[in-house]
């Protein structure tokens, strides 16, 4: 691998971050000896962590954030656009596959689902925690919501499970880009 400038250091940072997060829960790292025995300051916290599990909205919003967000605020302009393109074409087949029929945006000219500026509606409301987990039928979901002074507005509808889905496809983008630009 290049020796990346500090830039692409934190995006890849952030990519193996919520990689890591995914493979302790994939694995089931709360039920090891490990964790078990691990002390913390305030058990407390390792309760809750028990109790909400890896895969917890606070977790999935702080890796929503990790490759969205940092990417958008890092990268330099053209360097971004190139990123930004790459990721859209990947991940808007999958996104506009698993959006629930209750997504919409009345923005000018995302009339339909394909239409949708998923990256931005997203990214918005990430950055803004604007993110509503609930259960219905069994399932869970979560709403994204981002409005323009609440005269604008795009809620994207995910089951939680895709919103995994949809984080691991980032993640293949973002090395996947990573190693394109630099012919890796």
């Amino acid at each position: 691998m290049l020796i990346p400038t500090a830039e692409e250091s934190l995006l890849l940072q952030c990519l193996s971050t919520t990689a890591l997060l995914g493979e302790l829960s994939n694995n089931n790292f709360f039920n090891s000896e490990y964790f078990k025995q691990l002390p913390f300051s305030n058990e407390d916290f390792k309760k809750i962590l028990v109790d909400s599990g890896l895969g917890n909205p606070a977790t999935m919003l702080m890796m929503l954030y990790a490759l969205l967000i940092v990417p958008k605020e890092r990268l330099s302009g053209p360097d971004y656009d190139m990123f930004e393109d790459y990721v859209k074409s990947k991940i808007y087949p999958t996104i506009i596959d698993l959006a629930e029929k209750e997504t919409y945006s009345t923005y000018a000219g995302e009339e339909s689902l394909s239409k949708i500026n998923y990256f931005r509606h997203l990214r918005n409301a990430v950055a803004h925690a604007k993110c509503y987990y609930f259960s219905e039928n069994q399932k869970r979901y979560v709403i994204f919501s981002d409005s323009n002074n609440n005269t604008k507005e795009c809620s994207i509808k995910l089951e939680c499970c895709n919103v995994g889905l949809i984080l691991m496809e980032l993640q293949k983008c973002i090395m996947e880009y990573y190693n394109t630009k630099h012919n890796c």
